[in-house]
């Protein structure tokens, strides 16, 4: 008995751009699309975004507590804080939030010598980013575009197979 070869099918590639960190910029990429008469979909995702590092002071059993402490701190010259009260950070004294480590560290090691127990910790805050789904490939103008962007603001074009 003779098989007879199957023929393979030819593998389409759908394409992802993104991630765009503004809304306002994902929907003008698709509007371009459109004009080009690109089928093109928007979604969105929630990512973590690294703010800083945190140099704060805990411990205070109450706010009462954490404002003696400000106002001991404010004593040997320290004066840029804020009492914190948010969930697992109840009554804290935040010395400040840095986007570098290394400035977190200094500023931690200024208070630990003035004999306050400091501890330090990496801060996020949820955004919301926005990729860009199409399944053909794209004119001219419009590769043109997604290089710009490319350079400008970060943006991918990610080949992926379609669903």
């Amino acid at each position: 008995v003779e098989v007879a070869p199957v023929e393979a099918l030819p593998i389409q590639l759908c394409y992802t751009l993104g991630p765009f960190k503004d809304q306002q910029d994902a929907q003008q990429m698709s509007q371009a699309f459109r004009k080009n008469g690109i089928g093109i979909v928007s979604r969105a995702s929630q990512e973590k975004e690294y703010i800083g590092q945190m140099v704060f002071i805990d411990g205070h059993s109450s706010r009462e507590k954490a404002i003696a402490t400000a106002e001991a701190l404010g004593k040997k010259g320290v004066r840029d804080y804020i009492i914190v009260n948010e969930d697992g950070h109840a009554n804290i004294l935040s010395l400040g939030v840095f986007s570098l480590k290394k400035n977190a560290d200094q500023r931690a090691n200024s208070i630990v010598k003035l004999g306050y127990a400091v501890k330090s910790e990496a801060r996020y805050r949820n955004r919301t980013i926005y990729w860009l789904d199409y399944n053909e490939t794209e004119t001219r103008n419009l590769i043109a575009l997604i290089e710009e962007l490319k350079q400008q603001k970060g943006i991918s074009r990610i080949s992926r197979l379609c669903s």
